[in-house]
């Protein structure tokens, strides 16, 4: 309700935050409303982030701090939104060399071929999502000695 925007916002050590998004809100809605953002630069190793809601007039409130610990999750292939409506985000934090990428289908067959960086892996698959087919696929990603492989499904 009288939401303007939210910032999500990053800290290294719990005590110094620093906006790292700012996504626009729909103000008012009685319908649900879903938003997503991406820290395209993570720190490596532990970081806190916290959701900043601000309102028209200004207010704002900040949601509980969570941690999340990149040691983990970087060179792990991620896939956002999921299932997947309109476009789809590929994530590999700390890989920046160039891949291919194959979407495969659940049959086995090769739904669609990428090359190149994962930004440039990113556009090339938004460009052609709208000519699969709903249902569940597979994204395996090859890079440098490194073979990677996630999973969503197209509405």
């Amino acid at each position: 309700v009288n939401t303007k925007h939210f910032t999500i916002e990053r800290s290294s050590n719990q005590t110094d935050f620093y906006s790292i998004e700012k996504v626009k809100a729909a103000g008012n809605s009685q319908a649900l409303k879903q938003y997503a953002g991406i820290d395209k630069n993570p720190l490596e190793g532990v970081s806190y982030y916290r959701l900043k809601q601000t309102d028209v007039d200004g207010g704002f409130t900040y949601s509980k701090i969570e941690r999340i610990n990149f040691a983990t999750v970087m060179n792990k292939l991620l896939v956002y939104p999921n299932p997947v409506g309109g476009n789809i985000q590929l994530s590999l934090p700390g890989y920046q060399l160039s891949l291919s990428a194959n979407i495969v289908d659940v049959n086995g067959k090769i739904v669609l071929v990428a090359k190149g960086t994962i930004n440039n892996i990113n556009q090339q698959v938004n460009s052609q999502l709208n000519k699969l087919q709903p249902g569940f696929y597979f994204i395996k990603l090859d890079g440098v000695q490194q073979h990677y492989t996630a999973t969503f499904i197209k509405k």
